[in-house]
């Protein structure tokens, strides 16, 4: 099976020192996601905003892929699916 490219997306708040970190999987515009984007060309929607899926395990998938990229980030804040941090 192939294995879900996710990608691990990092922005901040204009004006804000507030730092927030999603994680994206491939999708299309009727995947069910609430919150989708363009990455490449592609859609994508983010993880943890599927109405098709539990969305606590979805959390804990976004978690764990943005910790992966970014594992400085083990202890930081956590809110539905994001991690947010300020610099």
């Amino acid at each position: 099976m192939k294995e879900k490219q996710i990608k691990v997306v990092a922005h901040n708040i204009i004006g804000t020192n507030l730092h927030i970190h999603e994680a994206w999987t491939p999708s299309n515009l009727m995947s069910g996601h609430s919150t989708i984007t363009h990455i490449d060309n592609q859609v994508y929607g983010r993880i943890g905003t599927s109405r098709t899926q539990n969305y606590q395990a979805q959390y804990e998938e976004a978690y764990k892929a943005i910790i992966s990229e970014y594992p400085e980030l083990k202890h930081a804040q956590r809110h539905n699916g994001s991690i947010v941090i300020y610099k």
